[in-house]
């Protein structure tokens, strides 16, 4: 008897050095941006496959546009891994950091109904690639005018 005990308290302990040594990834933060409306949402995605902190940031697109009517495609630009000891995994995240929108979010507020509307038309018909980098350059541009203005 004294024998398995010592056995099982053996397993157990190199089973849980086995978990810190290795700290397997537990939970993932994931990130989505809009490409058409520049909005944000996110979630915790644990490793078992639940999902938890589910948050949703409406862009000012969307806010002043109507959310129900709009059409979406969210594109993932973060999705960061964490072990046992919370020490990051890893940083997946198969786009740019161009679309993390929000600095735009102000420049968007200062245009019309009607701007933003066509706006919005605009980044339906740009896809993924060579016109989606030069629509986000055009971008940068008119958001330095703006800050530039704004001073």
């Amino acid at each position: 008897m004294r024998r398995r005990t010592l056995i099982a308290g053996s397993i157990v302990a190199a089973g849980a050095i086995l978990l810190v040594v290795l700290d397997p990834t537990i939970y993932t933060d994931r990130a989505f941006a809009c490409e058409y409306t520049c909005s944000h949402m996110g979630y915790r995605e644990w490793i078992f496959g639940f999902k938890t902190g589910e948050w949703y940031e409406t862009s000012p697109i969307e806010t002043r546009l109507g959310g129900e009517n709009l059409k979406h495609r969210w594109v993932s630009y973060a999705g960061d891994g964490y072990g046992l000891l919370h020490r990051s995994r890893g940083h997946g995240r198969p786009h740019d950091a161009a679309y993390d929108t929000h600095n735009y979010w102000p420049y968007f507020e200062s245009l019309t109904d009607e701007q933003l509307r066509e706006l919005y038309e605009v980044f339906q018909r740009v896809e993924s690639g060579p016109q989606h980098e030069a629509l986000n350059e055009l971008m940068q541009e008119r958001l330095f005018e703006f800050m530039d203005a704004a001073k």
